[in-house]
């Protein structure tokens, strides 16, 4: 079978064409068609800041998460390093899955996760962080 350029050019032209409308107020605009749930990140009913402190016990991030959360920003102020992860988290860097994200003095972490998602955070023994927290929902 062969292709006609002339007939692939058309439908493609007109495939192009259909990609596009006009608004209410005449703008341009793009169709498009999504499947599934479309959930927004970011800002779009509440947000919560808090500060804690995280020592060498396992502590929950924050200790009550913003109901709808949708995304978190944790900020190590402190000069330690925290480490994140589930309940079992520990405080090294050996390998396995109980290890700690280091979130070292002065950085930043993000997630787009919901209050579902508990994180925990832990120090090495005897250390502590004061934590600023931001979330979003």
């Amino acid at each position: 079978m062969q292709s006609n350029p002339a007939k692939l050019y058309e439908a493609k032209e007109e495939l192009e064409q259909r990609k596009f409308d006009l608004d209410e107020d005449g703008n341009v605009i793009v169709r498009t068609s999504t499947k599934g749930e479309i959930r927004p990140a970011g800002l779009t009913k509440d947000f919560k800041v808090t500060t804690m402190t995280v020592n060498d016990i396992v502590t929950a991030i924050p200790l009550t998460p913003l109901v709808d959360r949708n995304a978190i920003s944790i900020h190590n102020k402190g000069t330690e390093t925290v480490f994140i992860g589930k309940i079992d988290v520990t405080p090294d860097s050996v390998n396995g899955f109980t290890s700690g994200w280091e979130l070292d003095g002065g950085s930043y972490l993000n997630f787009d996760i919901t209050e579902s998602i508990v994180l925990y955070g832990i120090c090495q023994a005897g250390k502590s962080v004061q934590l600023k927290i931001l979330e979003l929902a």
